[in-house]
């Protein structure tokens, strides 16, 4: 058990990006006794673009996180079959199948929501969260990492043993790491959109692909 950082240092680890990873690796570490901040350049809740399908997998851990006995977790949509569809013909249903002790179904839940209920199981750790905040700078040293940047309020900096760069795609942690922008060609670009009266089973997801932009 660690009961604190050490002199000189703000924390025992210091997590950028308070997205599902950040904030539930935030949540184990602050569990564990390890002082522990997150920030983030957004200000919660923020939405995210995303198919907003939770699958079997990360529904236990979410279950192990204790994010998933709540009434709005429970009232979230149920997924346990996906239709496939190619160039508009639909080719078959299959269920999800049962792996293992995972649940033999998935869940959609907003991005909105979810972000929020796994940083806030990370704050009942202990984990504190400081949101509005956005990274700039990376100075490593052979002890600790001081990371900068800027907020509504001015500069800050704060000094960590160990840093986890989980801010998302376009991670400034990684571009620090890496001393490079990441490669044009490892990019890629998604869209969502939220209908209503949508026809169809509500247990049932449908893949759409179309063969002149196969995969996508």
């Amino acid at each position: 058990m660690v009961t604190g950082a050490a002199a000189g240092d703000d924390c025992d680890v210091l997590v950028v990006g308070g997205g599902p990873a950040g904030a539930a690796a935030a949540a184990r570490l602050a569990a564990r006794g390890f002082t522990t901040i997150v920030v983030d350049r957004a200000t919660f809740p923020r939405d995210k673009v995303c198919g907003d399908f939770v699958g079997p997998a990360a529904l236990a851990e979410l279950a192990d996180l204790g994010v998933t006995g709540t009434e709005a977790f429970g009232a979230t949509n149920t997924i346990g079959e996906c239709a496939l569809h190619v160039d508009g013909d639909q080719l078959g249903v299959l269920a999800i199948p049962q792996v293992g002790r995972l649940p033999a179904y998935g869940r959609v839940i907003p991005r909105r929501h979810l972000d929020a209920w796994i940083l806030d199981t990370a704050r009942h750790a202990g984990a504190t969260v400081l949101d509005g905040r956005k990274v700039t700078a990376i100075e490593q040293a052979p002890d600790a990492v001081t990371v900068r940047g800027h907020s509504a309020a001015g500069p800050w900096q704060l000094r960590t043993r160990l840093l986890v760069g989980a801010d998302g795609s376009n991670s400034v942690i990684a571009r620090a790491l890496r001393g490079t922008v990441p490669p044009r060609q490892d990019r890629i670009v998604a869209v969502r959109a939220y209908f209503d009266d949508v026809g169809g089973p509500a247990g049932q997801a449908g893949i759409c692909l179309c063969s002149d932009s196969f995969p996508g």
